[in-house]
């Protein structure tokens, strides 16, 4: 499928009830990380360290291929692009001012945001096009991350360095713990998988093609389970700060988290297709307003709403930064809680809807001039 043949899809289609509660489970992983990772027996931390935030950055894909589905399905190519690079723009403009705050938790919008304006320029190529270049972006990236970590001293990769924009640039595309040249793989992932769900939504086979990519996202995240094993990793979590532990063949094959390794690529990635292929398939026969059980919709919801979820939960956590397990189920009833508000009032959440005037604004500018 070419980006010229994306199909239509209208009406109750364009709200994918999967990928809002995909979006919660993220959310609330993500959260968990922060709050929860280390507060239990080894064996518990593992599905809090390196997936959510995976699922998130692939969920930014698939949300990247909705957001400007509108303009694609016109043929207004610039438009969807500018459209998605002002998204990003204001994403990353989130995440620099959240970082000022006395947080202990790792901001990840800026990295997030400054992948989403590098991905707005690929939205128009072909699939396989876009396969091939999160292939070759996995296989090169974490030498090139490596390289350019050794080149610069090891800087500090919780923060982004601002001696010059040079070092600002290397921060965020390579040395910080979201490495862009990561996080574009992820992205990149998602718009196919967006597209894939797209034209599934549009031709009734929804559920033949979410179980074939739960499917290959299982056998994938297997396969790097098994090179894992065989590079002689034996510790249950081991994370890095963006970067492969080390060098050769045995840390590229290496599926610790948060190391952009070609291992860790593809296990978490891997995790996150799964996901996300099985709750569109268990969803697929759902409609929110009427068919959606009642305890679903208000997590439902709260999954449409991540950007302000994750910036509250950043907010929140530099009032009081504590964690633990009581702490971190405080803050899941306090998201669902949200999704109950937004439920209840019919509204998306503030920063979505200031992301998406930005994004529709700019996009629009751009047809009025062409």
């Amino acid at each position: 499928m070419t980006a010229t043949a994306l199909p239509t899809v209208s009406g109750a289609a364009a709200r994918i009830v999967g990928l809002d509660l995909a979006r919660f489970v993220a959310i609330v992983g993500m959260m968990g990380g922060h709050l929860q990772l280390g507060a239990g027996p080894a064996w518990t931390d593992v599905p809090f360290s390196g997936f959510p935030s995976t699922l998130f950055a692939v969920l930014g894909g698939i949300s990247a291929v909705l957001a400007t589905r509108a303009y694609t399905e016109r043929g207004e190519h610039l438009a969807a692009a500018v459209s998605l690079a002002a998204r990003g723009l204001v994403v990353a403009a989130i995440g620099a001012l959240l970082s000022l705050t006395p947080t202990f938790v790792i901001v990840v919008l800026v990295y997030f945001g400054v992948g989403l304006i590098l991905l707005a320029p690929l939205l128009r190529l072909p699939i396989p096009a876009q396969a091939a270049m999160a292939a070759v972006l996995a296989g090169g990236g974490p030498v090139l991350n490596v390289t350019v970590r050794d080149a610069l001293g090891n800087p500090d990769p919780e923060h982004i360095d601002l001696r010059s924009p040079l070092h600002a640039a290397a921060s965020v595309l390579f040395t910080g713990t979201y490495p862009v040249v990561t996080w574009l793989v992820y992205l990149l992932v998602g718009v196919i998988l967006g597209r894939l769900v797209v034209g599934a939504v549009a031709d009734g086979r929804t559920r033949i093609v979410a179980l074939r990519i739960a499917i290959v996202g299982a056998v994938v995240a297997a396969a790097a389970g098994i090179a894992d094993a065989v590079a002689g990793r034996t510790e249950p979590v081991t994370q890095g700060d963006g970067a492969p532990l080390g060098t050769g063949w045995r840390f590229f094959a290496d599926a610790s988290t948060h190391t952009g390794s070609l291992g860790d690529l593809a296990r978490t990635g891997g995790v996150a297709c799964l996901v996300v292929g099985l709750l569109i398939l268990a969803t697929a026969r759902l409609d929110r307003r009427h068919t959606l059980p009642e305890i679903l919709r208000p997590l439902a919801a709260a999954g449409a709403a991540p950007l302000t979820l994750y910036s509250a939960h950043v907010l929140v956590t530099a009032v009081a930064p504590v964690g633990g397990t009581l702490v971190y189920l405080l803050t899941v009833l306090g998201a669902v809680g949200v999704g109950a508000v937004l439920l209840a009032t019919r509204r998306r959440g503030p920063l979505e809807r200031l992301v998406s005037a930005a994004a529709r604004t700019a996009g629009n500018g751009v047809r009025r001039i062409a």
